[in-house]
Order: structure tokens, then C-alpha cells, then sequence
């Protein structure tokens, strides 16, 4: 399994731990894939929870069930924004939209925050702050 698909699958259970993971150093700074080929290369799980956390448009609700975006690409011919999105079933969808720059902005704001705040400290794994909330 790819620190993509611990992320992915794992979406709920480290917003539903927000709290836990940004009071560890460690743990927020474990380095994540970059959600988007345009953002940071080596965002943190601390980056990724604030945003969840912070920007309404990474939640989505499809037919009363609420998903988490892990992914987005862009298409600079139509413009159209293509959102992944992991349900709370474990389903993913992919939902195009428009909006690119603000998921863009929000993200590398963020990150840039968490990453400088990560100086100097040995992260944990994606896979060991799993297994340490699961605990």
C-alpha cells in the first residue's frame, strides 16, 4: 500500500483525530503525497488535516454522505477542476467543478504554515500514525 493509499483510506480517521495529530510534531509532520502536481512536493498530514479542517471546499456531501477531497487535478484547456473524493463508505468519486485556484491558494498557504513548523523533527510514518491512532 502507497502513502497515497494510506491517505486516501485513511482520510476520516485522521480528521476525526485533528486535535491528536496537530499537538504531535511528529505525527503532523509526516510527509504526505502532494494533492496536486501544481502544490508543494512534500506536504505534511498536518498540512492536509488543517485544510480539511479549515476550507469548506475540500468536504463534500454526495447523496447525504460526507466525502473528504485527497486529490484534484486541473485542466488548463477547459478549465474545469476534477475533484477525487473518498466517502465516509469507503466509495470514491470524482466530481468536476470549477475553482481550481482557491483549493490551489488555500492548500499552499497552509502547507507552507505546517512545513515551517516542522523544522528540525524526525516525522513518524504515514503508516506508524495510523497504526498509532488505531491504538
Amino acid at each position: 500500500m502507497t502513502d497515497f493509499d494510506i491517505l486516501r483510506d485513511n482520510a476520516f480517521l485522521f480528521l476525526n483525530n485533528k486535535e491528536r495529530i496537530l499537538s504531535d510534531p511528529k505525527m503532523y509532520s509526516a510527509i504526505v503525497p502532494s494533492v496536486c502536481w501544481a502544490l508543494p512536493k512534500k506536504p505534511t498530514l498536518g498540512a492536509y488535516v488543517r485544510w480539511w479542517s479549515e476550507v469548506d471546499e475540500t468536504i463534500q456531501v454526495c447523496d447525504g454522505v460526507p466525502g473528504i477531497l485527497y486529490h484534484f487535478n486541473f485542466s488548463p484547456y477547459s478549465g474545469a477542476t476534477f475533484l477525487q473524493v473518498i466517502l465516509q463508505t469507503g466509495d470514491r468519486i470524482r466530481i468536476n467543478r470549477t475553482g481550481y485556484s482557491t483549493l490551489v491558494t488555500s492548500f499552499s498557504r497552509i502547507s507552507k504554515q505546517m512545513s515551517s513548523q516542522a523544522n528540525d523533527v524526525e516525522p513518524y510514518s504515514l503508516s506508524k500514525v495510523v497504526e498509532m491512532l488505531k491504538d
